[in-house]
């Protein structure tokens, strides 16, 4: 009997940090994968995709590895995104599909299509846009009238180099 309980004694506090650390890497790993979810929640209204959602998007196979259904579905979302065979209906659609598959595997199960697709993107954005192509299209026109848009392509030379006389009489 004294066997035992000395046993138990020596693997009683083995067991308890063994689970400690299991449950302390399975909150973890929730906790990269809500980061992952709500960076693209957040953002999935932008006018412009952000290099914080770029970075999330590329997390995604990692993150959620276990989950076949939300990889299967970030697969189909990014072959959408080919310029060559784009569909903006389709595209919207899968972008849903792959945040309501991302929800319910983080446990939110009451978070519908219908409530992520729901975005509020205040008009002054657009606004904003708007001027900011105005503004870039009537810079690009100015450069182009003037003449003063001369461009090479980096890393090549320029037509005339530099070349240095020597003063020195030979």
């Amino acid at each position: 009997m004294e066997i035992i309980n000395i046993v138990a004694i020596i693997i009683s506090p083995l067991i308890a940090v063994s689970i400690t650390f299991w449950n302390q890497r399975r909150v973890d790993k929730k906790d990269i994968k809500e980061g992952v979810f709500f960076t693209l929640m957040e953002n999935r209204s932008n006018l412009y995709i952000s290099l914080e959602t770029v970075q999330a998007l590329h997390s995604i196979d990692v993150v959620f590895q276990d989950d076949k259904q939300v990889i299967k579905l970030w697969s189909d979302y990014f072959d959408s995104l080919s310029p060559i065979s784009f569909d903006e209906d389709k595209n919207k659609r899968l972008w849903l599909d792959l945040l309501a598959a991302m929800a319910k595997n983080l446990g939110y199960k009451n978070l519908t299509q219908v409530q992520i697709s729901k975005v509020y993107t205040p008009q002054m954005f657009y606004d904003q846009v708007e001027r900011y192509q105005k503004l870039t299209d009537n810079l690009g026109t100015v450069a182009e009238a003037s003449g003063n848009l001369k461009t090479k392509p980096r890393g090549t030379k320029s037509a005339t180099p530099n070349t240095k006389t020597n003063d020195k009489a030979s």
